[in-house]
């Protein structure tokens, strides 16, 4: 049997999708854990049950994405590796021209879009919530709104592709629709943050007050909390758009490095959601009141009444090596 896949390439692929998503995963369930846990409470409370409704739900779904793309990624694994490890090509072959086009493999890729509708849609919704009462509402949330269109369309594209015959364009194809992807979903992460960050530091009535007070502390934690939750995300996607890039120049070496950006994406796209839901939630880095007046779904509400005292997997999309 040949193996035409190179093997450092197939040592990333098979340590990714069998150990870094598992841990990654496993890190995204404890914070998961910990957001139930501050948020059940609530749930006692009338005027803020319906809100902790939502919030779980939406979490809930999230979650329950990465797992279905994760038991996905596994089952590849079995399928590739032990079950059919005698296929001509490799192992890596057989995932990338037989297990790609299986029913279980399409429902991967309905759970990574599904992740990232869930994960960037509530981005969006946090940024019209924060401008709907500005004229310029529609404006703002039309790029981001753009760029999420733009990021369904081409995975959709990415998933048709993989029933195509011609390797070398198919390939250079599944490159360029990556790089869309990534800089469609920099473009959402980016905007959201900056329109927010306006519209919070504006001179209005809703900005932040001029001269040290409680009300200023509180709006800078919102704003840290945006950038710091975000960073990790933009972070991932910046580099997977460089090495995407080099990567098309046939580098094996950026091509292993490219190939596990995109690999872990999904996961560190939800990390970064559950990061803002948990510091909403347990009511880190700002007064304990702010959880009340902001939270992951609704922000700019009024204060409940009763004062409770609380304050993006997707399997990865198979990247066709040149030499599969």
């Amino acid at each position: 049997m040949v193996n035409s896949v190179p093997l450092p390439y197939e040592r990333v692929f098979f340590t990714t999708i069998t150990t870094v998503e598992g841990v990654l995963y496993g890190l995204n369930f404890g914070i998961y854990l910990f957001c139930v846990g501050s948020l059940f409470p609530q749930l006692k409370y009338r005027d803020l049950r319906k809100r902790t409704l939502i919030m779980l739900v939406h979490m809930s779904l999230v979650m329950s994405c990465g797992l279905l793309g994760l038991a996905v990624d596994a089952r590849n694994m079995q399928s590739s590796y032990v079950d059919h490890a005698d296929f001509r090509g490799g192992s890596m072959a057989y995932s990338e021209r037989v297990f790609a086009r299986l029913p279980i493999a399409n429902m991967g890729y309905t759970a990574g879009i599904l992740t990232d509708i869930l994960t960037f849609g509530i981005q969006i919704w946090r940024l019209w919530i924060i401008w709907k009462t500005s004229r310029y509402s529609i404006l703002v949330i039309i790029l981001p709104t753009l760029s999420l269109l733009l990021l369904i369309a081409s995975k959709l594209a990415t998933i048709i592709l993989l029933d195509e015959r011609a390797p070398v364009l198919t390939f250079q194809l599944l490159r360029l629709l990556q790089f869309v992807m990534e800089s469609a979903g920099l473009s959402i992460a980016v905007c959201v943050t900056l329109f927010i960050v306006a519209r919070i530091t504006a001179p209005s009535e809703n900005s932040i007050p001029s001269g040290p007070s409680e009300a200023t502390s509180q709006y800078t934690s919102i704003i840290s909390i945006l950038i710091e939750s975000f960073a990790l995300e933009s972070l991932w996607q910046v580099l997977s758009i460089i090495l995407v890039s080099i990567a098309a120049r046939n580098s094996d070496t950026t091509s292993n490095a490219s190939d596990f950006i995109n690999l872990t994406q999904p996961f560190i796209q939800i990390l970064a959601y559950l990061l803002v839901v948990y510091r909403v939630t347990t009511g880190r880095g700002w007064q304990e009141d702010t959880g009340q007046k902001l939270t992951t779904l609704e922000w700019n509400r009024d204060e409940p009444q009763t004062s409770t005292g609380f304050n993006d997997t997707r399997v990865s999309l198979p990247v066709p090596h040149e030499g599969a």
